[in-house]
């Protein structure tokens, strides 16, 4: 690969530019504004919290993520700004803006079309996956930060024109992934395997194998002395391939395997492990849909026998779900197929985050309808691809001079290594859909390196309007649920202004979490690594029915609710006197409202 000619450079760079910023002004436009947690940023803004002001890394049970270098890099604006989680938030927004700003320059640097690659940089940054992520202190959009940039060093190693340029480019891409990786421990696929892919790429140059074989044992022994500090802070979560029951915790993972080698467990497992899988493969087709979409109008061009099978596939997909819809199981099988972000954004009626059912925004004909344009979508990109008169590659630019055989060395192995890191998770628990980020940005370049090089320049004009009702969702779902935080603070304030103890208000997951910190020191997770005993069975709530107690109450001991904070009111619990607390929507109903309700003196903690 070559660098770009120069007439392209200017473009390129406003392209970029331009990628980033509407990046950093979608995050903008949700208001991200409420002081509570966000998924799971409650435990790492707490963290940055206690940094800043003493100085050191204190966990609190929850993240099983190192945090590092992002904990630092907030520390400075808190102290600044002030101690809130928007300050917190807006400090991560850089990161936002060069995720923008790389993925582009990776695409341009792929020989990727700027018009191409800015919309396959917009696909990345404004999809409803990446808004919510990047508006909160998650760890993920720092992570892909460092993963991106990882990435660009690696091809300008591969472009430099000597060999000490290579190395030097080798060397800032460890470096910066190293440090990066002390954010999140994945990250540290760059170091452990994009960049000795790079080198593969260039091992006919002096010193380059010499260099990447260092820079690989360095890597190996800096990570291993960072994961053992985390596994040696107090109230660190290690991640592990098995947790022991909780009645087992000195359990070797190797006896745990152990245990489960027998024929019923295996399959059991298997059969689950390739549901998740399947489940998994839908819901990256659905976050790529504005690209792959463009197959759907290609497939016109394939004849009507291919038309034909399409027609064919929508109908036995429409059969399959009246029949999943008379049996009650079609929720499971549409869209978004994988939760955690895309099912809190109007779409799942169910939360693990409150008792109650949401405000829904998304109709189960909406959702079916548009599983089946996702199905056909991969359908058609299918049937293309086995088509031979498809197969005729376009007359190639001057300056498209990137190698599929370049591509694959540089990113097939990343995406392998990330997709069997992610088998554990998906056969003891869930793969959530936030992991699919990832892996997104290598399908987005080889998705549209495909269509330019066999199909045609432009992309169809539905891939456009696909993009802008993704991003308008986007945004708009992510404004919906920080709104409905700021409405739990409100409903909190008013029951707190009567007196009542923090530790007797239940608000919600990303609530409680907060308060359980406040009230004992730590999140009473059974995976703690260290101190041993920090862990102690939670009885308490046991006398509220299982439909008016939250997941999350195991961890939570030092909360004994009298008040709770509610979607809509439901039948185990009783009125407070206190008014509901509205808020406005951006997505259908507009209006919303959610309740405080009170429990019954004989379901409460004794």
């Amino acid at each position: 690969m070559r660098d770009q000619p120069h007439s392209s450079s200017q473009q390129s760079t406003l392209g970029g530019l331009c990628c980033g910023l509407l990046a950093g002004l979608a995050v903008l436009l949700t208001l991200p504004f409420a002081a509570m947690g966000f998924i799971d940023d409650w435990s790492y803004v707490r963290t940055a919290y206690d940094f800043s002001r003493t100085g050191h890394f204190i966990y609190n049970g929850w993240a099983t993520a190192m945090l590092g270098w992002q904990i630092v890099w907030t520390a400075p604006f808190l102290k600044a700004f002030g101690y809130s989680f928007t300050v917190a938030r807006l400090s991560m927004l850089p990161f936002a803006i060069g995720c923008g700003w790389l993925l582009h320059a990776l695409l341009r640097h792929s020989n990727i079309s700027n018009r191409n690659a800015i919309f396959g940089s917009l696909t990345f940054c404004l999809s409803p996956l990446f808004i919510p992520l990047a508006a909160s202190y998650m760890s993920d959009v720092g992570g892909l930060f460092v993963i991106l940039l990882c990435f660009y060093l690696c091809q300008r190693a591969v472009e430099a024109q000597s060999a000490t340029a290579s190395i030097l480019w080798l060397c800032a891409a460890t470096v910066t992934n190293v440090v990066g990786g002390t954010e999140r421990q994945i990250v540290w696929l760059g170091a452990l395997v994009v960049v000795p892919s790079a080198a593969w790429l260039l091992r006919t140059r002096r010193g380059v194998v010499a260099t990447a074989v260092t820079l690989w044992l360095a890597s190996i022994i800096l990570i291993f002395v960072s994961t053992h500090w985390f596994y040696r802070q107090r109230y660190s979560v290690p991640e592990k391939v098995l947790y022991p029951p909780v009645q087992q915790g000195s359990v070797s993972t190797a006896a745990l395997i152990l245990e489960r080698l027998h024929t019923a467990y295996i399959f059991s497992k298997s059969i689950f492990l390739a549901v998740v899988l399947f489940k998994t493969f839908l819901c990256l087709l659905l976050i790529l849909l504005p690209i792959l979409i463009a197959w759907i109008v290609v497939a016109r061009r394939l004849g009507h026998h291919v038309q034909v099978k399409l027609g064919v596939l929508a109908l036995l997909l429409g059969v399959a779900c009246w029949i999943l819809k008379m049996q009650g199981n079609l929720d499971n099988w549409l869209m978004p197929w994988l939760y955690h972000v895309l099912d809190s954004e109007g779409i799942a009626p169910t939360s693990w985050d409150m008792i109650g059912y949401r405000p829904i925004s998304l109709s189960y004909s909406v959702r079916t309808a548009l599983s089946i344009i996702v199905v056909l979508s991969g359908a058609a990109l299918l049937l293309w691809s086995v088509a031979p008169r498809e197969k005729t590659v376009l007359a190639p630019r001057a300056d498209w001079t990137a190698s599929w055989r370049t591509l694959f060395i540089l990113y097939l192995p990343y995406t392998a290594a990330y997709l069997v890191l992610l088998l554990p998770r998906g056969l003891r628990f869930y793969i959530f859909d936030r992991y699919l980020l990832g892996i997104m940005p290598v399908f987005i370049l080889f998705l549209l390196k495909m269509y330019e090089e066999r199909v045609g320049k432009s992309l169809p004009a539905v891939c456009y309007v696909a993009l802008c009702l993704f991003a308008f969702y986007g945004i708009a779902a992510t404004h919906d649920l920080f709104a409905l935080n700021r409405a739990r603070v409100a409903a909190v304030q008013q029951v707190r202004s009567r007196g009542v103890p923090e530790q007797f208000v239940q608000a919600g997951f990303e609530y409680d979490g907060w308060t359980e910190v406040d009230q004992a020191g730590y999140v009473n997770e059974s995976k703690i690594g260290y101190p041993a005993d920090a862990f102690h069975l939670n009885v308490q709530d046991a006398r509220r029915p299982v439909n008016c107690r939250l997941g999350f109450d195991q961890y939570t001991p030092a909360l004994h609710p009298r008040y709770i904070v509610v979607f809509t009111p439901v039948w185990c619990l009783e009125p407070s006197g206190f008014p509901p607390v509205s808020y406005r929507a951006w997505l259908p109903p507009f209006v919303r409202r959610i309740y405080i309700e009170r429990v019954p003196r004989p379901l409460q903690d004794p």
